[in-house]
């Protein structure tokens, strides 16, 4: 039995901060990082133990990257991200696979953060990040070249979102499988524009899975998949302008009145954190609605006096409904995971708001 992709994507850890402003990726930016940027990272640093976030007592290498990459596009917080790095690779193989086990997409997200921190990505916490991923990049001539999958007795999740993570990391790598992962990866996007995230079906192609019910859209795997085309672009990959326009195209269609953007279940912060650092300056009015929608989902003094959530200044629900239950109760285990992502992968957006 299959597992169900929110749950895949959980485990295997594959979401992560945007850093791509106005169409192009970016490194630290000119500017220092707005108040309410600044905020959400102060919060997100209260919250790592040795450089790890932790959840229900286990670390969450995943999410922790999600913090490292929000810090790294913010310019903030250096120590944080070193002690970051330093912990992944005192436990690599805890996020990556150890032994005979293997993990493409959380593989290729690691090496994006390594390069961006100008680490050696030949030897990280012993591993060679680089030549780890290639290994699990299928070659030849099948439906399946390009294509990055996992190495595991407990099943294979690699998807979309891992998928663009890969493209992403060989493009920092300058690896010579760029050009043949990233046009897998524009295999997964459909006619009207979005990418799927199951990567699954008789040809590998979304075109292939609409009989077979693999070809759903996915807000968070598009605004993924622009950041690694748009990347790719960038390291001379050709004749990606048009497919970048249709996913960019499509999300704007998407947004709500209210200016925000669907994740699994309804509005979500992590979702219109994604869209919002990814559209370009001809969607202004789109990104400024969405960025509003997340300034209402945060934690200030003022909106959380007298609630539980005063000591959590600066961290993000994924909605109001979480808004509000944490009023009430406090960030919780059980919920505490929701906020880290919000938080993380809105953070980047926030740092545009006053400037839009």
């Amino acid at each position: 039995m299959r597992t169900p992709a929110p749950l895949r994507r959980v485990v295997l850890g594959l979401t992560t901060s945007a850093v791509l402003v106005g169409g192009t990726l970016v490194g630290t930016p000119a500017e220092a990082a707005t108040p309410q940027a600044e905020s959400a990272a102060g919060w997100l640093t209260t919250e790592l133990q040795d450089g790890v976030l932790v959840l229900q007592g286990f670390p969450s290498y995943g999410p922790t990257l999600d913090v490292f990459f929000a810090f790294d596009s913010l310019g903030v917080r250096r120590g944080a991200r070193g002690a970051i790095l330093a912990a992944l690779a005192d436990n690599v193989g805890s996020y990556i696979g150890a032994g005979r086990e293997s993990y493409a997409g959380p593989t290729g997200k690691l090496l994006t953060a390594a390069t961006a921190d100008r680490r050696d990505p030949r030897d990280f916490g012993g591993v060679n990040l680089v030549a780890r991923l290639a290994d699990r990049i299928r070659t030849g001539d099948g439906p399946q070249r390009g294509r990055a999958v996992d190495r595991s007795q407990y099943g294979e999740y690699s998807n979309t979102i891992g998928q663009s993570f890969v493209v992403r990391g060989l493009a920092a790598a300058d690896h010579r499988l760029l050009r043949a992962t990233t046009r897998f990866l524009l295999k997964q996007q459909c006619p009207a524009g979005f990418f799927r995230e199951d990567m699954d079906s008789s040809d590998f192609t979304c075109r292939s899975g609409r009989g077979e019910g693999l070809s759903a859209p996915s807000v968070d795997s598009t605004a993924y998949a622009v950041m690694a085309l748009s990347v790719a672009r960038r390291n001379g990959v050709a004749g990606l302008g048009d497919d970048i326009r249709d996913a960019v195209s499509w999300l704007r269609d998407r947004q709500n009145d209210n200016g925000s953007f669907n994740g699994v279940s309804g509005p979500s912060a992590n979702s219109t954190g994604l869209v919002a650092t990814v559209l370009p300056g001809r969607f202004e009015r789109a990104a400024n609605r969405a960025l509003r929608w997340l300034s209402r989902r945060q934690v200030t003094a003022r909106n959380s006096d007298g609630t539980a959530l005063a000591g959590d200044v600066g961290a993000i629900a994924n909605n109001g409904r979480a808004f509000r239950d944490g009023a009430q109760d406090g960030i919780t285990d059980g919920t505490r995971g929701s906020w880290y992502l919000a938080t993380a992968q809105s953070a980047a957006a926030l740092d545009d708001l006053p400037r839009r």
